[in-house]
């Protein structure tokens, strides 16, 4: 359902990406700088056509900058799911292309993009697997090639300082994560740049965690609560943390 305002269904941001893929080539620069720019802007009209498909489905799919504001044009029929799946990764393909390696700080690099395909390729191709709608093993062999490709580059592991039972909780309650080897596009909350608040608060909307999410941790026997002796049941929240993922209680 297409709601009356808000809730996703908004091409604005779409609509400014087209506007740059219309007018970039008259820039005087060499094309290998211009298809820079062009796979970072390809990046994020990649990524917000991915959301618009996540909460609606079909979605009329847009690649040129319009001019015309006939209702045909700007109220067209929607596009089907897999057409747009397969614009998206197209986008995406070109990005980690010509997207650098090294990139200057706040700018895309190739292992941005590759960490966003692999995202994207996953949670497509496990769509069309589980939702019976074909076409799935190419994303979902894309997924796994990108997730290759990130692992293999060296630039990147798991974050750890060798105490396993506080090493989770410090990575995420840190607030410049530039250098951090898990960190592969982070955001960095510096003060007066992208901190406006630094009270960390749980209770307030949005915050907290679902049961199922809670189940979602195995015991440290490898098994899920409901096949591992090892679970203590869940009488209190230290009896549920105990012999789990050191993660969870973190």
């Amino acid at each position: 359902t297409v709601p009356t305002t808000g809730g996703g269904w908004d091409f604005s941001f779409i609509r400014t990406c087209n506007f740059f893929l219309a007018n970039y080539s008259r820039a005087a620069i060499s094309d290998d700088i211009k298809n820079i720019y062009v796979g970072e802007t390809l990046f994020f009209r990649a990524n917000d056509f991915w959301k618009k498909v996540k909460t609606f489905g079909d979605v009329p799919y847009v690649n040129k900058y319009i001019t015309d504001t006939s209702k045909s044009v700007l109220y067209g029929t929607r596009t089907p799911h897999k057409q747009v799946m397969d614009s998206v990764l197209k986008d995406l393909n070109f990005a980690v292309e010509h997207l650098p390696v090294d990139a200057a700080d706040g700018r895309l690099n190739k292992y941005m993009a590759l960490a966003l395909k692999a995202r994207v390729c996953l949670w497509e191709g496990t769509y069309r697997k589980y939702f019976g709608v074909g076409d799935e093993a190419i994303y979902l062999q894309q997924a796994a090639d990108a997730a290759e490709q990130i692992m293999n580059s060296g630039q990147f592991d798991i974050y750890s300082t060798g105490k396993p039972q506080t090493d989770y909780y410090n990575l995420f309650i840190q607030d410049e994560l530039k250098g951090n080897p898990e960190a592969i596009m982070p955001m960095r909350y510096l003060t007066t740049v992208l901190t406006n608040n630094f009270d960390r608060q749980l209770g307030e909307a949005g915050d907290g965690y679902s049961k199922d999410f809670v189940r979602s941790f195995l015991c440290t026997d490898g098994k899920p609560t409901s096949l591992s002796p090892l679970y203590k049941g869940d009488n209190t929240p230290d009896d549920e943390a105990t012999n789990r993922d050191p993660r969870y209680k973190q």
